[in-house]
């Protein structure tokens, strides 16, 4: 009998644990969707977005900058400040 409930508790422990490690993989999934809709958004965007630091540092951005100031984004990262 008592082994019996050893196993049982194994079990449902091991259950538990593959059902929280769904739920956290599902939130992942989740979270990962929605910055790649985000991206899109800003990729498609026709108005120029920049991403910048507080101190005014360039860190990223998207293809209507480059159209609008004329730097790739690459150049404008390389620039520092807008």
């Amino acid at each position: 009998m008592a082994n019996s409930v050893k196993t049982s508790v194994k079990k449902y422990r091991r259950g538990d644990r593959k059902e929280a490690r769904h739920r956290v993989t599902d939130r992942i999934s989740a979270g990962d969707e929605a910055v790649a809709r985000l991206a899109a958004i800003i990729e498609s965007s026709d108005d120029a977005i920049v991403g910048k630091t507080l101190g005014g540092v360039i860190t990223s951005w998207n293809q209507a900058a480059e159209r609008i100031f004329g730097y790739t984004a690459a150049e404008a990262v390389d620039l520092g400040f807008l």
